[in-house]
């Protein structure tokens, strides 16, 4: 971008000449950290009426017209208005960090996202510094937010472009834009942004990608990647948690190590606004433990062993009896400090996870399990990648803080039960391993030093800096002494030379807070559970609504009746735990006077006392809401029960109607035959007037007499001259003679003759159809109905006798005597033998002798293999009321 292209728009800076160069082109110099002042958009908001004197910044214009691209107020009266969800406006402003439009820095951060009514927590990279730039764009009214609740009751924000904001954007010159282009349109040739790309979120690969819905364009974005960074760090846990004279491994020689590592960081010129040093990072999060939990977790760790060490895993040894144990790399090895069988375990973990090639992270935590439920991870920072311990940034610190939570949920997951494993899938919706923490921050000094708290609370570098790693900043405290305690949503910092001497004010605060983490997410999934019993409850009232509402119904009321038991146990811990909270001694000078004043401490238990009886009344609620609905679920069932019986009665009928229709095809088709074989008959007692092989017969005369119509006409017959109908037998002159003498003789000599035929010609066939098989031919079914299976009473038994026969002598001497129906070979697979194929013979013969059967002998059938003489299975057909057997 030249110069030209920026005209009307000043840079304010003081940098040299190269600085100012790369400014007026467009780039993004590290060194200005998104505060590239415009000093003429002052001016310009004041010709459009929004006089402000804030200091406006080409970062801010930016996002303001990233925003108009997908979220814009309506211009006129009945215009449309869109806006721009909170996630994938965080997608795009990483994108165009990492194009390097935008001139900011991110951190991982742990984020909602809400896809198909479920919300997961996903790490995503987001810059707090344009968190902010957004808020002070709302502030001076360019930007408007509204809040949203998902299906699943969570939070959202969406974002547009007031009209004041438009204003803005159409004074600005285009030019500014054109790298913003870039990021946010499909690229082209020759430059058209006409085609927008949209934000999508793969689920199940965990991946944003930016689509086009025009031509298909993809390109997947990296925000989901997390960067590692070397580090080495100790185990440390705070004095009063110890009992024991123990040490702990100090890492401090080991330090070096970390600047052989390697990092992945894509931006290699992070801007640094704050240093800390000798930092003492405190992980602490709640967990339903018990007496019962902790004896079985020191048993586990073997406390009484001799050697207090060993290697953890969470995998469950499906196979304890076999030889060989395989399990994946990953390990965590553990070594007990001390411990109360019923009351706490202190324990320094190694961990072994495997990591990206070149990364090092020599990790060593301090454990400290509390029957009151809490956890703490406790780690000393020796060192991350080339900076040393008393000069830590905090951009590099946030990232192994996102390392640090995920290991330490591992570590956790190894020493933790089965039962308990599955309370904390339950509570974190089946993705326990990404669960916030409470963090606390130690630090003895920090770089730059202001005078007071508030110079750090600028809503500028330093804050961001701050609330990257204790979340959005609550407030500051000066404590006195040239020290500082920040608290955050997330984590507090404590700062000074003597901060190590206050971990006891700083810990119970922590636990409390992770208590009311754990009180919010177990709110949570109480909205999920109320939504389960809703839906239910729906069924109920609309059972015909869905076809599968019963079975819906029931799967709802179990889930909800399981996830009750799990939250009503877990809210009893919390409520046990509030009840015996650890709580900070008396101050003993004027610092730990201010932090005693600025934690409250007693003001944060009765606060989560509340909750956990909010909870409890929750949890009362829900249980009668799931008794009254077990009710309900009995009534539909019954109903379900009724609807299938019902659906059964129609069935029935259908069955008997098609019962009714098939036996009078039958009839049809039996009467049919039976009209044929009478044409047949009387065709072949007709044959004689037209001769045999040996006579030859003379027709009648026919003379037409009158005609009424084509068809209509009447004849006249007469004999043949002389009235000789055959010279070659005399019996046919004999035959017509007497026919023509005596009425209806013909008739009485064709009947007979057809019902002998008909039934002749129907035992035939019948015979012909069950000497073919076992089945019957289509053209003999619609008049042998009646003879079928069901009419000769059929019963089947088979045995399956799985033993070895000799086939040489069933196939010579035993189905020689027998009369075989039918040989089937190649059946189907019976055993396997290496080298040649083996199958199924199966061959069907019926017993001789009818006197010893009373009737019809019944057909046998067997199955058996010929290589192997193994004899598979018998089958046993009897037609009971064929056979004469007193059977069935």
């Amino acid at each position: 971008m030249d110069a030209a292209m920026l005209e009307g728009v000043e840079w304010d800076s003081e940098s040299e000449d190269g600085d100012a160069a790369a400014a007026a082109a467009g780039g993004a110099s590290k060194k200005d950290n998104g505060n590239r002042q415009v000093n003429d958009l002052g001016s310009m908001m004041s010709k459009i009426g929004a006089e402000s004197d804030f200091a406006w910044t080409t970062e801010h214009i930016l996002l303001c017209r990233l925003i108009s691209l997908y979220g814009k107020c309506a211009t006129r009266p009945g215009g449309n208005e869109s806006w721009i969800r909170a996630t994938p406006l965080n997608v795009l402003i990483y994108e165009c960090i990492a194009a390097g439009v935008l001139d900011f820095d991110y951190a991982p951060a742990l984020t909602d996202v809400s896809y198909l009514g479920a919300t997961k927590k996903v790490w995503l990279n987001l810059s707090q510094e344009a968190a902010t730039s957004i808020d002070e764009l709302r502030m001076n009214g360019l930007v408007r937010a509204v809040r949203m609740y998902t299906v699943d009751y969570k939070s959202v924000t969406a974002y547009q472009v007031s009209d004041v904001g438009l204003k803005m954007l159409k004074v600005v010159p285009n030019a500014l834009f054109d790298e913003l282009k870039h990021i946010v349109y499909v690229p082209d040739k020759d430059n058209t942004y006409s085609d927008k790309l949209q934000i999508s979120w793969d689920a199940e690969n965990e991946v944003f990608s930016l689509r086009s819905g025009k031509t298909g364009y993809t390109r997947p974005s990296t925000v989901t990647e997390i960067e590692d960074v070397s580090y080495v760090c100790s185990p440390f846990i705070p004095v009063f948690l110890r009992r024991g004279m123990e040490v702990a491994t100090n890492n401090r020689k080991r330090a070096t190590e970390a600047a052989e590592g390697r990092s992945n960081i894509a931006d290699a010129e992070m801007m640094e606004a704050i240093a800390l040093g000798e930092v003492r990072l405190m992980v602490v999060e709640w967990v339903p433990f018990g007496e019962n939990n902790i004896v079985t977790m020191a048993q586990n760790l073997g406390v009484m062993d001799r050697t207090k060490k060993g290697m953890f895993s969470e995998k469950v040894d499906k196979k304890p009896c076999d030889t060989i144990l395989k399990i994946p790399a990953g390990l965590t090895q553990v070594r007990v400090l001390d411990f109360d069988m019923m009351h706490f375990v202190n324990v320094e973990a190694e961990i072994c996870y495997p990591e990206d090639e070149g990364i090092v992270q020599v990790e060593f935590f301090g454990i400290h399990v509390s029957t009151r439920g809490y956890v703490i991870f406790g780690l000393h920072i020796d060192s991350i990648m080339t900076r040393t311990a008393d000069s830590v940034p905090i951009d590099l610190l946030t990232r192994m803080a996102v390392d640090v939570v995920q290991d330490t949920s591992k570590i956790l997951g190894d020493m933790m039960s089965s039962h308990q494993r599955e309370t904390m899938k339950m509570i974190f919706q089946g993705f326990p391993e990404k669960r916030k923490k409470f963090a606390c921050y130690i630090a003895k000094s920090i770089n730059p030093w202001y005078a007071s708290s508030a110079q750090y609370l600028d809503r500028g570098d330093t804050e961001n800096e701050i609330a990257q790693i204790i979340g959005p900043v609550r407030f500051g405290k000066d404590l006195g002494n040239k020290h500082f305690l920040f608290m955050g949503t997330l984590g507090l910092l404590c700062v000074g030379a003597k901060s190590y001497e206050y971990d006891a004010f700083l810990v119970p605060y922590c636990s409390l807070q992770a208590m009311m983490l754990m009180a919010a997410q177990v709110y949570d999934r109480f909205n999920h559970i109320i939504q389960m019993l809703d839906e239910a409850m729906g069924l109920t009232e609309q059972p015909d609504s869905d076809p599968y509402s019963v079975q819906r119904v029931q799967y709802l009321v179990a889930q909800s009746g399981t996830e009750l038991g799990f939250m009503d146990v877990t809210v009893a811990h919390l409520a046990d735990s509030i009840d015996r909270a650890l709580m900070p001694p008396e101050p003993w000078d004027q610092i730990s006077i201010n932090i005693y004043a600025a934690l409250k401490c007693r003001m944060w238990q009765t606060n989560v006392r509340k909750r956990a009886n909010a909870l409890r009344e929750l949890i009362v609620a829900s249980k009668r809401k799931l008794v009254f609905l077990r009710l309900y679920t009995d009534s539909i069932n019954q109903h379900g029960l009724l609807k299938k019986a019902e659906a059964m009665r129609d069935d029935a009928k259908n069955l008997h109607r098609e019962t009714v229709w098939a036996h009078r095809v039958s009839q049809m088709a039996w009467i049919a035959m039976v009209f044929t074989i009478l044409l047949l008959s009387y065709r072949l007692l007709d044959l004689y007037r037209w001769g045999t092989f040996s006579c030859d017969v003379s027709p009648m005369y026919r003379q037409e007499v009158e005609r009424f119509s084509f068809w209509d006409r009447i004849y006249n017959y007469t004999d043949p001259p002389g009235g000789i109908y055959s010279y070659q037998c005399a019996w046919v002159n004999d035959m017509q003679y007497m026919l023509q003498g005596t009425p209806f003789l013909l008739s009485f000599i064709t009947v007979p003759f057809a019902i002998v035929v008909a039934f002749g010609g129907y035992y035939l066939s019948w015979l012909w159809a069950k000497r073919s098989g076992k089945t019957i031919p289509n053209a003999f079914k619609g008049w042998i109905v009646r003879r079928d299976l069901q009419t000769w009473g059929r019963i089947s038994h088979t045995v399956h006798v799985n033993a070895r026969i000799r086939v040489d002598r069933f196939e010579g001497e035993y189905l020689r005597r027998r009369r075989v129906w039918h040989t089937r070979n190649n059946f189907g697979s019976l055993v396997y033998l290496p080298g040649r194929e083996a199958s199924y013979i199966q061959v069907a013969w019926s017993e001789s002798g009818p006197v010893t059967w009373l009737g019809l002998a019944p057909v046998v059938t067997a199955a058996y293999c010929r290589e192997t003489g193994a004899l598979s299975r018998v089958q046993f057909r009897v037609y009971k009321r064929l056979s004469g057997l007193n059977v069935g």
